[in-house]
């Protein structure tokens, strides 16, 4: 497709200058196609390539699509030796690192580097090492680890954003329900929130059954992939769910291969409706199938939040949109699904990638649903319930400066009152003084002190 050819094209100019390059695309524009492309385009100049990935779900992933390029890979994995003279390698990077603390791969002379999902933690005992070209690929160019992807690369490339891939077809969008909650009080660690406290406040009534509550009235039926905090709150999510009538199961770093990879095939073909996990259904998940995803967690990360809503974006047959059950009202920190991110920006500034929630109120929960919308919507489109203009300004206006009222209320002042106060009549500065909300006195006094300017 064009945008990736122009993508490609601009990592290819950005490596006339810079060996390190960092490739961000949004989970469903096709990284895994374009660096599969960038691969066959190297070896034809006589590169040797080796394309590292993180989870064997990537490996599988990767072969394939090289294969469908013409491309036979030689596979460095546990059980696997290299083919010595490869064009291409795939490797598992924990693999890798072993293998080249031991001198295994000195004499493959490769040359150029591909890290797929490179903000991961594991790549940097890696990275570190490699003295050639290095390109990596992410979808969230923040390191999950430190150092930052910054002191590693030299440059960074951008995709298309979220809005563009729906215009041409590749994701779709979101309708995003939310409970009122406050987490402002809970116990933080480090950059993201303390897990035990995090527990802690999702066992709350609101919290516990809130996501199960909201799924059935929204989205009941809908193959979804449910993220929790723990192992133990996602088993009470799965026995919520099947007490209802929901087919669901549970999945986490301690399942076994097989069943893992069984859950994710039932899921795919019906035979579940909710595969709720820990850690696990994040990068490199690509179930286009999927209609919902439960954020039955609150992060600070905005790399988790973009990585989650990912997994539900993508388009698919008969897919026109999917619906996002956010528990933690994690779009208060990071934006909603389709809001624009400036990753070059984040790039560069990797603190800001962690976000607290402040005064400015774009976004609303609908009362009666939960359904996202403009701050300023009076009439739901989900349900209907309507809320007057009077009760969201006041919401609106809710811990503002009275500096930060009057320019609120300035910017829907009437035209005819948008002169000075000197040449307005008495009527105009009743009705100026209405506006701003000003006390009657306001106008006495006004037309006093004109008054004796005369």
């Amino acid at each position: 497709m064009d945008f990736q050819h122009e993508f490609r094209d601009n990592i290819s100019l950005s490596f006339r200058k810079n060996k390190r390059v960092i490739a961000q695309a949004h989970p469903g524009f096709g990284k895994t196609i374009v660096f599969c492309d960038i691969a066959r385009r190297a070896i034809a100049k006589g590169n040797i390539v080796c394309i590292a990935v993180h989870r064997v779900e990537l490996l599988e992933q990767t072969f394939k699509q090289l294969v469908s390029f013409g491309i036979s890979p030689s596979i460095i994995a546990p059980g696997k030796h290299p083919m010595p003279g490869a064009q291409v390698y795939l490797s598992m990077v924990e693999t890798f690192c072993r293998r080249m603390d031991k001198g295994l791969v000195d004499k493959l002379n490769i040359n150029f580097f591909i890290l797929d999902e490179s903000h991961i933690g594991n790549y940097h005992k890696l990275i570190k090492q490699l003295d050639c070209y290095v390109l990596g690929f992410t979808g969230t160019p923040k390191s999950t680890g430190t150092p930052e992807l910054k002191d590693y690369y030299d440059d960074i490339v951008c995709g298309i954003g979220v809005n563009e891939l729906i215009q041409v077809g590749r994701l779709v969008p979101a309708k995003t329900f939310s409970v009122k909650h406050d987490f402002s009080h809970v116990k933080k660690k480090g950059k993201d929130f303390d897990d035990a406290a995090l527990r802690q406040e999702f066992r709350k009534p609101k919290l516990h059954h809130g996501a199960v509550d909201l799924y059935m009235r929204h989205a009941k039926g809908k193959k979804a992939l449910c993220y929790c905090v723990s192992v133990d709150h996602s088993n009470q999510t799965v026995l919520q769910l099947r007490d209802l009538g929901i087919k669901a199961a549970h999945v986490d770093g301690t399942t076994d291969p097989e069943t893992r990879a069984r859950l994710f095939q039932w899921l795919k073909d019906g035979t579940l409706e909710v595969l709720s996990n820990v850690g696990i259904a994040t990068v490199g998940t690509d179930i286009p199938e999927v209609e919902v995803i439960i954020k039955n967690f609150a992060t600070m990360s905005l790399v988790k939040d973009c990585q989650v809503n990912g997994r539900g974006a993508r388009a698919h047959e008969g897919k026109e949109d999917f619906t996002i059950i956010d528990m933690g009202r994690n779009y208060l920190r990071h934006g909603a699904f389709g809001e624009e991110i400036d990753w070059k920006h984040i790039f560069n500034h990797p603190s800001d990638a962690f976000r607290k929630e402040s005064n400015k109120k774009s976004k609303r929960e609908c009362e009666e649903c939960g359904m996202l919308m403009k701050f300023t919507t009076q009439t739901c489109p989900n349900c209907g319930d309507m809320v007057s203009k009077q009760t969201i300004e006041k919401e609106m206006l809710r811990g503002c400066t009275s500096e930060e009222v009057r320019e609120y209320r300035m910017k829907s002042l009437p035209v005819h009152l948008r002169i000075p106060v000197e040449l307005m009549t008495y009527e105009d500065l009743k009705s100026y003084a209405h506006h701003l909300c000003y006390s009657p006195r306001w106008v006495g006094v006004m037309m006093g002190l004109r008054n004796k300017r005369k």
